[in-house]
Parts: structure tokens; C-alpha cells; sequence
């Protein structure tokens, strides 16, 4: 497999840096807009800022990310103890 092209997009970066950059450079940027009522428009919209997006994007990662931990190490404690938890 020929890599050598991937030098060509040096500015391509993963989608949670590229939104903790943008929610540093400008914190109050709109980033989603999305209904107060799915079934009444009327209501209006709430827009959700770069930050917030952010934030709730690091709290998810941070929740998934120790759940893992915690199911890796009742794998670990029932294999290596035999004792089931």
C-alpha cells in the first residue's frame, strides 16, 4: 500500500481537535441550530455555540472512555482472581 500521498493534506486533523480548536478561536460561534419542538416550529430554534458542542463532545468521550475502564478492569478482577463480581 502506497502512503506517500497522505503528505499532500498536512491540514487534515480528526473532528473532535478540529472542534476544541474552533470552540478556543471563537467560543460563541453557532455551530447547530435545532428545534425546541420537533413537532411545532413555532417555538422557535436553540442554538447550541462551538463550545457547548465541545464541551458535550469531551463529556461523551470522557463517559465512554471510563466505562471501558471499568468493564476492562471486572475482566481483569474475574479473570485473574476467579472471584465473580
Amino acid at each position: 500500500m502506497d502512503l506517500s500521498g497522505l503528505s499532500s493534506f498536512p491540514d487534515i486533523e480528526l473532528f473532535p481537535t478540529f472542534l476544541d480548536r474552533v470552540a478556543l478561536e471563537d467560543p460563541s460561534k453557532v455551530w447547530i441550530s435545532s428545534p425546541r419542538d420537533v413537532n411545532d416550529l413555532s417555538r422557535g430554534f436553540r442554538d447550541y455555540t462551538a463550545r457547548e458542542t465541545a464541551n458535550y463532545e469531551n463529556n461523551a468521550a470522557w463517559y465512554a472512555t471510563s466505562i471501558w475502564i471499568v468493564v476492562l478492569l471486572l475482566v481483569w478482577h474475574d479473570e485473574y482472581t476467579g472471584i465473580d463480581c
